[in-house]
């Protein structure tokens, strides 16, 4: 039998309560029945650069030209440990092989597109 092909996913839709609240979001079509095709490889930015489970939510902030990665209640910059984590995990899974991904939508750590941007100066969401 050949092997199954490998996907990426976000930890959190496996059903793994990695959520910065505790919490999963399982995504029960892709856990459940995708699974039995696929071979599903976790992965959660967050808890991969030591963040905790529960923690601080995190948001995108734009200052001018530069998107970063901020805790926005002590102000912490988790932006390099992100890139970090990211140039390292992209490399993983490269080597696994993995045929594609399904990340947590709305995730400042995961999401895709249309993820909040928040501007510096301005608590309020902003989408560029």
């Amino acid at each position: 039998m050949s092997e199954k092909p490998k996907l990426a996913v976000s930890s959190c839709l496996l059903g793994k309560k990695v959520r910065y609240n505790g919490d999963a979001a399982e995504f029960r079509v892709l856990n459940r029945i995708w699974s039995e095709h696929l071979d599903l490889i976790g992965v959660c930015p967050e808890v991969g650069i030591g963040m905790g489970v529960p923690r601080p939510t995190i948001r995108l902030v734009k200052n001018g030209d530069k998107i970063s990665l901020i805790d926005p209640k002590n102000g912490d910059d988790y932006t390099d440990k992100m890139l970090e984590f990211a140039e390292m995990q992209s490399d993983y899974l490269v080597s696994e092989g993995i045929c594609g991904f399904v990340f947590k939508k709305d995730s400042p750590s995961c999401g895709v597109e249309r993820v909040k941007v928040y501007r510096g100066d301005n608590p309020q969401a902003v989408r560029d």
